[in-house]
């Protein structure tokens, strides 16, 4: 059997066990009924393993409570490593309760590998600012990224709206009023929160698409856009706020 709701859109590849991916403890699984997904997803720790015997992990918990858990009970596991979201189906060897509670995981006989791509997208909401630019791109050679001119000035416009399925390399935009269009090229500004810490990310973008949409009788002018080069700053700020948006979502309950 395969992993039940891994993301379909990724390329994937299947692969052995202990040889992509070798668990260590204290890494973080998710665990997911078999036979009642519905009934929430569980975050335990990885204790130990032994290679072609037993997943060792602490007792999954709701509310502070320890599940009461069967042998022979199955689950989908899932885990964040690198790049890859890496999931494969399981089942209950034995259950302990001293002089803690843990459980033997049957190991899997097979993992599926699915590689997040640096586009990976997450949804967001947030509100944004838009300031229209004027300004000249040079190409510094077939295939090569686009590169600010140094005369690049921007101008006073600015027109507010949310940034929504936000990546590393561009986002969706949501503006109130469509923007002019002498250029492509913008600079968004947002609030991001990293590590419970809230910071102003500004970061230059190209204009790639364009629709329109009606919302409750309102015109919502819904842009695409790609992030320009930044610095090492910003491009650890926008990398850090993603991948940690994506692991809530691979580890929420």
């Amino acid at each position: 059997m395969s992993p039940q709701n891994t993301p379909s859109s990724s390329p994937l590849a299947k692969a052995s066990y202990s040889s992509h991916c070798a668990l260590q403890a204290g890494d973080s699984l998710q665990l997911q009924f078999l036979d009642d997904p519905d009934r929430g997803r569980f975050r335990v720790t990885v204790i130990g393993y032994v290679d072609g015997c037993s997943l060792m992990i602490s007792a999954p918990r709701m509310n502070g409570h320890i599940l009461l858990l069967r042998e022979g009970q199955q689950f989908v596991v899932r885990l964040l490593s690198g790049k890859q979201i890496i999931g494969f189906n399981s089942e209950v060897l034995k259950v302990y309760n001293n002089p803690f509670a843990y459980v033997h995981l049957k190991p899997p006989a097979e993992v599926l590998q699915y590689n997040v791509r640096n586009a990976y997208r997450v949804a967001v909401e947030n509100i944004a600012s838009v300031q229209i630019f004027e300004t000249e791109k040079d190409m510094s050679g077939a295939g090569e990224l686009r590169q600010h001119s140094a005369e690049s000035k921007a101008t006073e416009e600015t027109v507010s709206g949310k940034t929504h399925d936000m990546s590393t390399t561009g986002c969706l935009l949501q503006l109130i009023r469509k923007l002019p269009e002498r250029n492509n090229y913008i600079t968004v500004t947002t609030k991001v929160t990293v590590a419970e810490q809230e910071r102003l990310l500004s970061i230059d973008a190209e204009i790639c698409s364009h629709k329109e949409t009606q919302v409750d009788e309102e015109t919502l002018h819904m842009y695409g856009v790609k992030f320009l080069p930044m610095n090492d700053d910003k491009r650890l700020l926008l990398n850090c706020f993603v991948y940690e948006k994506l692991v809530h979502e691979l580890f929420k309950d």
